[in-house]
C-alpha cells in the first residue's frame, strides 16, 4: 500500500502550494491546471491541497494574489508616487514571468486580503 503524505510531512505552506501552481500553470495553462497534477507535482495526493486551497477557484484567486502580492517591492515609506511606480513595474515583471496568470488577472477580480495590502 502506498504511504500518502500528510501537509505536515509534505513540508507544504499555502505559499509553496501556489508557488508550484504558478509553475505547473506556465507549464501546461489555465485549462491543463488540475488539483491533481497540482498534488502530483508536489508529492502529495490532491486531497492534501485542500488543506491550504478549498477548491480550484480559490485556487486560481490565489494565483492572482501571489503574482500581485510577489510584485511589491518598494518601500512603503517611498511615498504613493514611487509605491505606484514600483508596483506596476514589479506586477509587469511577474506577468511577463508567468504569462499563464494574465487571463486570470482579465477575469478574476483581486479579492483577497493579501492582494488587497
Amino acid at each position: 500500500m502506498a504511504t500518502r503524505a500528510t501537509h505536515e510531512r509534505a513540508g507544504l505552506s499555502r505559499a509553496k502550494v501556489l508557488d508550484a501552481a504558478l509553475e505547473l500553470l506556465d507549464r501546461v495553462g489555465v485549462a491543463g491546471l488540475s488539483m491533481r497534477k497540482l498534488g502530483a507535482a508536489l508529492g502529495v495526493e490532491a486531497m492534501t491541497l485542500y488543506h491550504y486551497v478549498p477548491n480550484k477557484d480559490a485556487l486560481l484567486s490565489g494565483l492572482v494574489e501571489r503574482a500581485a502580492t510577489r510584485a511589491v517591492t518598494v518601500d512603503p515609506r517611498a511615498g504613493w508616487q514611487a509605491m505606484l511606480r514600483g508596483f506596476a513595474a514589479g506586477f509587469r515583471r511577474e506577468l511577463l514571468a508567468h504569462p499563464g496568470v494574465v487571463p486570470l488577472v482579465a477575469t478574476r477580480p483581486v479579492n483577497t486580503p493579501a492582494a488587497l495590502r
